[in-house]
C-alpha cells in the first residue's frame, strides 16, 4: 500500500513495512488486543481489540 513517506514528502509503497504491520496485526488478532496512541504523553497503550487500531496501525508513515 502507498504510505506518506517522511524525507521525500509523497506516498510510495514499501512492501517491507507492509509485511512488519501485517505481522504486528496478525498478533493484535491473535491476542484480541490492539495498540493504540495515548496523546498527551506519548505512550503506546494497549487495548482489547479495536479495528478503528487496525486502520491507525496500518496507516503508518514510513520514516526509514
Amino acid at each position: 500500500m502507498k504510505r506518506w513517506k517522511n524525507g521525500i514528502d509523497e506516498m510510495i509503497e514499501n512492501k517491507a513495512i507492509d509485511d512488519f504491520l501485517d505481522d504486528i496485526v496478525a498478533i493484535c488478532v491473535k491476542h484480541n488486543l490492539t495498540i493504540s496512541h495515548e496523546d498527551h504523553g506519548g505512550a503506546f497503550v494497549v487495548e482489547k481489540f479495536n479495528s478503528n487500531n487496525i486502520k491507525w496501525i496500518k496507516d503508518a508513515f514510513d520514516n526509514t
